[in-house]
């Protein structure tokens, strides 16, 4: 039944897209962007409102609210193509079995195609419901990935970082360092609605605690490094950078690299001074060596979308590759 499933699936999209599959073209599309294949009755109603509901729902640490993936939607009744070349595929359809499957380069290369389908409305909608996170998951990846590979087409000479932290990490060419110490780097891109920066730096190894605890340490590490290196130019005494307290950061422990490590997403601010931001904030316990190291991006575009700039520091970040 899977088989049939996937027979009409591939026929919605096929009869529209008329892929040749020995000339396939490289996939196109903004970052953090889908196109949505589904019909009209299917995107106004229930199926629609779920499907919007799940995939812009609002970025997590971001001091306005913005969504997690712009949606673009078509149907197989206006006989383009040009979508096909996206490469971010979701494909979405009634049909004759309840059916879920991601695939990889059907119709350009280098993208990802998701179907869901289903025999009834209902239907879809539970099946949506047990995936959504997983669609999310999928995406989320393959845009950071998607992403080093634009960095890594055009990439900073980070050898200082290799020889102080014995790390490997991909930097886009944009950005140029600004401020150094003996364990410290801090890169910084400007642009034109204002500025996105790295921090790379070491600190003493802390053995793992409560999820309170880490997250007050990692509060605390940060806005030192504020206080020494992230200062304003009009009060470099008073106008420091520090974690925002009206908003508790986010915290989840995760795997960089293949070591244990914390992930915080918050907001910044300078004391006194009316700038503030996102941040996000990696801090890998590299006990082989007895360390830890933090890789911290945030970002200052006020009135202006970050989204797009904090995922590229994420990528930046997840490019991390330790040596010993």
């Amino acid at each position: 039944m899977k088989k049939i499933a996937c027979l009409f699936v591939l026929v919605f999209v096929l009869g529209s897209c008329k892929q040749k599959e020995l000339s396939l073209q490289e996939s196109v599309g903004e970052i953090n962007q889908i196109t949505v294949i589904i019909e009209d009755n299917l995107w106004n109603g229930e199926v629609g409102d779920s499907i919007r509901k799940k995939l812009t729902t609002t970025v997590k640490g971001l001091p306005q609210e913005e969504p997690l993936f712009n949606l673009l939607q078509h149907t197989d009744r206006n006989g383009d193509d040009h979508f096909c070349q996206n490469r971010n595929i979701f494909i979405v359809e009634k049909s004759l079995d309840n059916y879920f499957e991601v695939r990889s380069n059907d119709f350009a290369l280098n993208q990802s195609v998701i179907y869901l389908s289903g025999k009834t409305i209902p239907d879809i909608l539970q099946l949506f419901e047990q995936k959504a996170d997983s669609i999310i998951k999928t995406v989320k990846q393959f845009e950071i990935t998607e992403s080093q590979k634009r960095i890594a087409e055009s990439a900073l000479d980070t050898k200082k970082i290799q020889q102080t932290f014995d790390v490997d990490l991909n930097i886009p060419i944009s950005f140029e360092l600004v401020a150094e110490d003996k364990k410290f780097f801090w890169y910084k891109k400007e642009t034109q609605n204002g500025s996105s920066s790295l921090l790379v730096y070491e600190i003493p190894y802390f053995e793992y605690a409560t999820q309170i605890e880490n997250l007050n340490r990692i509060i605390q590490v940060r806005d030192s490094i504020g206080a020494c290196f992230i200062q304003s130019q009009e009060d470099k005494r008073e106008g420091v950078m520090v974690t925002e307290k009206a908003y508790t950061p986010y915290f989840d422990t995760i795997s960089l690299a293949g070591k244990k490590s914390f992930q915080t997403n918050g907001t910044w601010e300078l004391n006194g001074v009316f700038m503030s931001g996102p941040f996000i904030n990696y801090t890998v316990l590299d006990k082989e060596n007895n360390r830890v190291i933090v890789l911290e991006g945030f970002a200052y575009a006020p009135s202006s979308s970050k989204r797009n700039t904090m995922h590229e520091l994420e990528a930046i970040i997840k490019s991390v590759k330790f040596n010993r």
